[in-house]
């Protein structure tokens, strides 16, 4: 054993805190799973944005549709106006 006389850490104490500190580091596979993880959240946001898409075309075909209704049942309240009126008149 080695006798210190200053302050500084043994070199047994700083191997034995970069051992400690080895816990903490990534590994290549840790870093590959991430990138593997960031490529599925990528397909999904992806996924996402094209039922995005498509709900926004079958909210505008509703709106279309019920454009068309309300017009048509405007046009049938007209009408049924127009005839009671020149049947009672």
């Amino acid at each position: 054993m080695t006798i210190q006389t200053d302050d500084r850490p043994s070199t047994e104490e700083r191997v034995s805190r970069l051992e400690g500190a080895y816990d903490h580091l990534a590994t290549k596979a840790d870093v590959a799973d991430v990138r593997t993880e960031i490529a599925e959240v990528r397909i999904e946001v992806a996924d996402v944005r094209t039922e995005v898409v498509k709900l926004r075309a079958e909210m505008a075909a509703m709106e279309t549709r019920m454009v068309k209704w309300l017009v048509s049942a405007v046009g049938i309240g007209v009408a049924i106006t127009v005839a009671l009126n020149r049947l009672l008149g």
